[in-house]
């Protein structure tokens, strides 16, 4: 049986990995996706994305909150977003995903910008 209705058709789940999985390239190692985007994929279409991104990869790979609103979500390898993103991946305990810190620039640096 392919998926379910709550898991959107597997037809438009395959269409949309193609569309996004351009998104990595050379330069950047995640996909952005709109939250509503990821609901609308249902349990098996993520497993899809993050089966499909961990072979595009090489390596393990993880939706993961942009911020604590929860609009918008990463799929790629978490360590790699934390490193390109100066962020840190904090597990929240009603987060369906874990979500992106991002780092605050030293203080330095922060007087500089305001000088």
């Amino acid at each position: 049986m392919s998926a379910t209705k709550q898991d959107g058709s597997t037809t438009m789940v395959q269409e949309l990995w193609r569309e996004v999985s351009v998104q990595i390239k050379d330069d950047s190692s995640f996909i952005k996706l709109s939250a509503d985007t990821v609901d609308r994929l249902g349990h098996r279409g993520k497993n899809y994305f993050v089966y499909h991104c961990c072979l595009l990869l090489g390596k393990p790979a993880e939706f993961v909150f942009e911020s604590p609103e929860m609009e918008s979500v990463y799929l790629g390898n978490p360590k790699e977003m934390e490193r390109e993103l100066d962020s840190v991946v904090v597990c929240l305990p009603d987060a369906i995903f874990p979500v992106l810190h991002h780092r605050e620039p030293p203080k330095e640096a922060q007087d500089e910008t305001t000088s």
